[in-house]
């Protein structure tokens, strides 16, 4: 029987519920903490008051939480999905010896402070969704080599992570990733060659990436995109050759950048192309005479 329990803070319900200790005596009564497999939290005090919670809980919602990493106390065995929101005091994500071997999905947001992923991150076989949104000002420069076990991984946000510089040589390895977010990683310079390995890639958003310049081959063995979106990359010069290969690409965004001087000559064989966006490309003064080829486009 699915079982899901929300506690909040007083001013956060119309209502006024108990203490947070009379919430956990209600669970302990009711026999509620067997069963439960869906806790969400808006509650500062995470205390010992969880480490009797049911084993078998799978999903994990937290906002405000407040420690520097989950205490080993809270049962991680069987979590299939771990949210945090706003944890203002997380410096990274578990103690190395307890990572949640289970866990399916990974969702970390507004993390101002975090400052290393664990090492043991790389244990997570079967991990297909793992969302880093807006890290803050404190430096997460860098991934673990470890990252790039995540076989299984699918869905791959380093959204707003202002300060990661470089992506490892074996994220090519990630080769079952299809949809890849690096929007606002303003000081990603490069990616790497193993990233042409990505075979499965969908979707590939590199906006605000203000730093990075694409070598003519990075896409030389993806041939499934169907959204490439580029706005505001002032290094690149050329998209990369094999951007007319991609047979099923549906949405193309490219705008103020500053540095682009041509499009591809081909860019007319992009047939299933709905979506064409060029804005604010200065230097780009003339378009391939193939774009005349394209049905309608918006």
């Amino acid at each position: 029987m699915f079982c899901l329990f929300h506690i909040s803070r007083k001013h956060e319900l119309p209502s006024c519920p108990p203490p947070f200790r009379e919430y956990m005596e209600m669970m302990r009564i009711s026999n509620v903490r067997v069963g439960l497999e869906l806790l969400l939290i808006k509650y500062n005090d995470f205390s010992q008051e969880f480490q009797q919670l049911s084993r078998g809980l799978l999903w994990f919602r937290c906002s405000n939480f407040e420690h520097r990493y989950i205490p080993s106390w809270l049962s991680l065995d069987n979590i299939r999905v771990l949210e945090l929101t706003s944890p203002e005091s997380l410096e990274t994500l578990w103690e190395e010896a307890h990572p949640p071997l289970q866990l399916r999905e990974l969702l970390i947001k507004y993390a101002s402070i975090l400052q290393s992923l664990p090492r043991s991150i790389g244990h997570l076989k079967h991990l297909k969704r793992l969302s880093l949104v807006d890290t803050g000002m404190v430096p997460l420069s860098s991934l673990p080599e470890e990252f790039c076990l995540l076989h299984s991984l699918e869905h791959l946000s380093l959204e707003a992570c202002p300060e990661l510089s470089r992506l490892s040589n074996h994220f090519g390895d990630l080769v079952n990733v299809r949809h890849l977010n690096l929007l606002f990683c303003r000081s990603l310079e490069m990616l790497p060659v193993s990233f042409k390995k990505l075979i499965n890639l969908e979707y590939l958003k590199l906006s605000y990436c203000q730093k990075l310049t694409l070598k003519s081959d990075i896409l030389e063995n993806i041939t499934k995109l169907e959204i490439f979106d580029v706005l505001h990359c002032y290094k690149f010069k050329k998209l990369p050759h094999n951007i007319t290969k991609q047979s099923f690409l549906r949405k193309l965004y490219i705008s103020n950048t500053k540095s682009l001087i041509e499009l591809p000559v081909y860019t007319g064989q992009l047939t299933k192309l709905d979506e064409l966006k060029i804005v604010e490309c200065p230097l780009l003064t003339r378009l391939p005479t193939s774009l005349g080829k394209l049905p309608t486009v918006i």
